[in-house]
């Protein structure tokens, strides 16, 4: 619910002051860059919402954003045809994957989200997609496979896994960010 989603938005923080700040001035010479730095900071206006709802089916960063929007906002199902949409141009996108994943576990599709989670896992080497795997795995009581991705994800990042477990709520997941290429690939 909302204290899920305060959360996430915490544990997202300082990835996404990263972005913002590698972005501003990208998205100043970019309209549609600067409204999903906008919604990704939370900061967006209707006319930024707008803007991307005008590019998301030819901008894949839009599309991204627009997913974020939704699913900040509970709106699971339109978010999930976002994400649906992003994997269909992009079916290797490990952050439509991951966050795919996420709203299946969130819906109690634990072996769907596990398919997300795995296509997701052989493109990116992520202490995030592989703490959502061992959760979706404890989920469905496979719990050698849990035990064995969580030990995966500590030896990736173990300050980030242990301050998502410290938590200590069973079902949270994390979302992966919009990925920085998103951005930086518009100005090459």
């Amino acid at each position: 619910g909302r204290g899920r989603a305060a959360v996430l938005m915490v544990i997202g923080l300082h990835p996404s002051a990263q972005l913002v700040s590698g972005t501003n001035r990208i998205a100043d010479r970019d309209p549609s860059a600067r409204s999903a730095t906008a919604v990704l900071e939370g900061i967006e206006s209707r006319a930024d919402v707008e803007r991307l709802l005008a590019a998301e089916e030819e901008d894949l960063l839009a599309a991204h954003a627009m997913a974020h929007f939704l699913r900040r906002r509970g709106l699971d199902e339109e978010a999930l045809l976002r994400l649906d949409s992003i994997l269909e141009r992009s079916p290797t996108d490990p952050v439509a994957l991951t966050n795919r994943g996420n709203l299946a576990l969130r819906h109690g599709r634990t072996e769907e989200a596990v398919g997300y989670y795995r296509r997701a896992e052989a493109v990116l080497d992520s202490p995030v997609v592989l703490f959502d795997l061992a959760r979706a795995y404890g989920q469905s009581f496979r719990l050698e496979e849990q035990e064995r991705t969580l030990a995966r994800a500590q030896s990736l990042d173990d300050e980030l896994v242990a301050t998502l477990l410290g938590f200590e709520q069973p079902d949270l997941v994390a979302d992966l960010e919009v990925p920085e290429s998103l951005f930086s690939d518009r100005f090459r």
